[in-house]
């Protein structure tokens, strides 16, 4: 068929992993999940905190709610906002 796409040919024909883009991208890829990765143990450690949380403030659970909602708010706007500043810098300016 004329239309038909050779897609094994131009896998292996692109699949230069010696090139600098590519290392550059599997370092981002790595650089992503860690950070995930960390953002996600922040959560739960926040969550095991609550009961120490709990006892020592003494907050009721309407309370605990709201300290993880901000939590997480203000984790998630900082990670926005310094994912804007390192954008406007660039890498090359560091």
């Amino acid at each position: 068929m004329q239309g038909e796409v050779n897609w094994r040919r131009i896998y292996y024909h692109k699949r230069n992993f010696s090139s600098p883009h590519i290392r550059l991208r599997w370092w981002t890829l790595i650089t992503i999940s860690i950070s995930v990765l960390v953002c996600i143990l922040d959560m739960t450690v926040m969550n095991v905190a609550l009961p120490t949380i709990q006892k020592q403030l003494g907050a009721t659970s309407s309370q605990l709610l709201w300290m993880v909602n901000v939590y997480t708010m203000l984790s998630g706007s900082l990670m926005i906002t310094s994912g804007g500043f390192g954008d406007r810098i660039g890498r090359g300016k560091c």
